[in-house]
Formats: C-alpha cells, structure tokens, sequence
C-alpha cells in the first residue's frame, strides 16, 4: 500500500472516530496505536512505548506550567477579557460577529500563552458565557470554545 492510500486511510478513520463523539485524545491515540500496530506490528508499539518515556525527560516541558500560570494571569488580570471585548468591538459588526471574535481573541491568546490547553480553558470560561446569552446554539458555542460537547 502506497503512503498517499495510507495518509488518506489514516484521515479518513480519524474524522470518522471523531464523528462518532469519540473525545479527541482518545480518537488521536487510538488511531496511532491501531495504525502503528497494523503497520509495523509489535515492535513499533515497543518503540513507541520507548519514545514516550524518552519525551517525557525533556526538560523543556518543565515551561508547560509556566504556560498554564500565564493564562490564569490573563484572566485573573483581566487581561483576556479586554482583548475578547475589544475584538469584539471590532467584529461586531460583521455577520457572526461574536463567533468571529471568539476565532480571533483564540488566536491572539494562544500566541500569548503558548499551550493551547491554558488557552482553550482560559476562552471558554470567558466566551462560552457571551455565546450563550446571546442566544448561540450551545453545541456552536462549545465547538468555538474548544469545550467538549456533552
């Protein structure tokens, strides 16, 4: 099998795991290890399983929490909510525009914070609230936030 039918298989059985509501660690993780196993078998889950161990001494993930504190300055300050209004100021205007605002105050946080997960935590507490009392379908409001949909 040529890696062209394998890269297609491969986005193919992820977009279906995710369509069927499966959360997307799990979705990532179990099409990497199905994957993994159907094409180098044993030893690739074994030099997997030694990869992960390996990455999990690199001193540069020590800055992870640093990140995460980052982002609750941010909000704690204040900070992220003021860049989530004056976006919107900005894109309220345009059809969607709290939707738009929330793409971009996500944007602009994640290049601030650095991880992604601070960030999505971080948007979500102070736009999800916005969405919602303005009459946003809830399930849109989560996807935008980045929050998982119940």
């Amino acid at each position: 099998m040529s890696i062209e039918v394998i890269s297609l298989l491969f986005v193919g059985v992820f977009i279906f795991i995710l369509l069927m509501g499966v959360p997307l660690a799990f979705a990532t993780g179990a099409v990497a290890v199905v994957f993994t196993y159907a094409l180098f078998g044993e030893p690739g889950l074994t030099l997997v399983v030694s990869r992960i161990f390996t990455l999990m001494g690199n001193y540069v993930l020590l800055s992870v929490p640093l990140f995460i504190f980052m982002a609750c300055v941010l909000e704690r300050a204040g900070i992220a909510e003021a860049i989530f209004r004056a976006v919107y100021v900005w894109a309220g205007p345009l059809p969607g525009g709290l939707a738009v605002a929330v793409i971009f105050s996500c944007a602009l946080m994640a290049a601030m914070v650095g991880v992604i997960g601070a960030e999505i935590v971080t948007m979500g507490v102070i736009a999800l609230p916005a969405m919602l009392a303005r009459k946003y379908d809830r399930r849109l409001a989560m996807m935008l936030g980045a929050l998982p949909v119940p």
